[in-house]
C-alpha cells in the first residue's frame, strides 16, 4: 500500500521505497492522511498517465485503489488529490501538488489482462452518486429496522398472549383449588359428623351394655338370694327342734312341715 500525507496543499509520499510493478489490477492501494482543512470534503484522487486521466473517490478511511489504466506496462504515472466541500457549497475546491511515481516492468505483456478504459467522474457527480447510495442504504436500514420492530411487536403480542393464558390457567387452577378445598371441608365435616354419630352410637351401645350387665347382675343376685333363702329355709326345715308335750316332757322333732 502506498502511504501519502497531505499537509494543506502539499502532497508527500510517506513510503519512498515502495515498489510499484506494472500490470496489477484491483490490488495496489493508496492511503492519504489530511490536515484538518480537508475535513468535510469529498476527496478525489487524480491518476494521470499520458493522455489517460482517471478520477477515483477515496472511501471513509481515505483509501483508494490505484486504477489499472495507469499501471499498464513499464513507465511512470502522476498522482494528486483535490477536494470539494459537500454539495459544492461556496464552490470550495482544494488541490494538491503532484507526485510522479515509477512503474517497474512485469512479466505480462502490456494491457493483456485489461478491459477498455473507463472514464473518471468529477467530484460533484461522485458525491451525488455517493449520496444516492447512502440514501438507498438508509432506506434499507430503515426498512430492516421496521421489520425488526414489527417482529418485536409480534413477539411481544405472543408473549402477552402467552402470559395472559398462563394467568388465566393460574386463575382456573386457583378456582379449582378453592373448589377442592371446599369439597375437602365438606368431606371433613361429614367425617366429623359420622364420627360424632359413631361416638353417640358407641355411647348408646355402652349404656345399653351397662344396663344389660346391671340387669344381668341384678337377676343373678336375685337368683342367688332366692337360692340362699331357699337353702336357709330348707335347712331350717331340716334342723331338729324341741318342744314339750302336754305332759311336760321334752321331745325333739325333725322335718317340720310348713
Amino acid at each position: 500500500m502506498l502511504e501519502f500525507a497531505v499537509k494543506n496543499q502539499q502532497l508527500t509520499l510517506i513510503t519512498p521505497n515502495a515498489v510499484i510493478v506494472a500490470d496489477s489490477q484491483d490490488y495496489l492501494k493508496a492511503r492519504f492522511k489530511f490536515t484538518s482543512d480537508w475535513d468535510e470534503t469529498v476527496k478525489i484522487a487524480l491518476f494521470s498517465r499520458g493522455e489517460t486521466n482517471v478520477r477515483a473517490m477515496l472511501d471513509e478511511n481515505n483509501i483508494v485503489t490505484v486504477p489499472y489504466q495507469v499501471l499498464a506496462g513499464e513507465g511512470k504515472f502522476d498522482i494528486s488529490v483535490f477536494g470539494n466541500n459537500r454539495e459544492n457549497a461556496d464552490n470550495l475546491v482544494i488541490t494538491s501538488s503532484v507526485i510522479t511515481l515509477k512503474i517497474k516492468k512485469s512479466g505480462l505483456k502490456n494491457g493483456e489482462t485489461f478491459d477498455e478504459s473507463v472514464a473518471g467522474l468529477e467530484g460533484g457527480v461522485l458525491y451525488e452518486i455517493t449520496g444516492k447510495v447512502t440514501e438507498a442504504q438508509e432506506k434499507v436500514d430503515k426498512a430492516q429496522a421496521w421489520a425488526e420492530a414489527d417482529e418485536a411487536v409480534e413477539e411481544g403480542k405472543y408473549s402477552a398472549k402467552h402470559y395472559a393464558g398462563a394467568a388465566a390457567q393460574s386463575a382456573t387452577n386457583a378456582g379449582q383449588s378453592e373448589t377442592n378445598a371446599a369439597d375437602s371441608k365438606d368431606a371433613a365435616a361429614r367425617s366429623a359428623q359420622a364420627a360424632a354419630q359413631s361416638a353417640q352410637t358407641a355411647q348408646s351401645a355402652a349404656a345399653t351394655a351397662a344396663s344389660d350387665a346391671a340387669t344381668a347382675a341384678a337377676s343373678q343376685a336375685a337368683e342367688q338370694t332366692s337360692a340362699s333363702i331357699t337353702q336357709t329355709f330348707q335347712a331350717l326345715l331340716s334342723a331338729p327342734y324341741f318342744g314339750y308335750d302336754e305332759n311336760g316332757h321334752l321331745n325333739f322333732y325333725y322335718n317340720r312341715e310348713v
